[in-house]
């Protein structure tokens, strides 16, 4: 695995009193992390195409986000929950 060949993700900041309440990030069907609060988390990855979900609680998924990691690239996505607790992921924007 080449050096810097990553996918960071972020947990967007969010007003709502579950914002500090855990979310579960996963990677190509396995969990590799949490993130609560505003966290980040960086997930040394191989090049290729891999799919990101994130879950809040123990039932809400989000949409799952199927990306290309090029050797040598990171990879930037953000996370967070809506006011009702669902949560959804997306490519971060530069």
């Amino acid at each position: 695995m080449s050096q810097g060949t990553s996918i960071k993700v972020s947990r967007r900041k969010s007003r709502w009193w579950y914002a500090f309440q855990p979310i579960s990030v996963e990677l190509d069907g396995v969990i590799v992390g949490k993130l609560v609060g505003e966290d980040s988390m960086m997930v040394e990855v191989r090049p290729g195409q891999h799919v990101l979900r994130v879950k809040f609680r123990l039932v809400h998924w989000s949409n799952k986000l199927t990306l290309s990691v090029a050797e040598g690239d990171q990879r930037l996505v953000q996370c967070q929950t809506d006011w009702a607790g669902y949560p959804s992921i997306q490519l971060a924007s530069d």
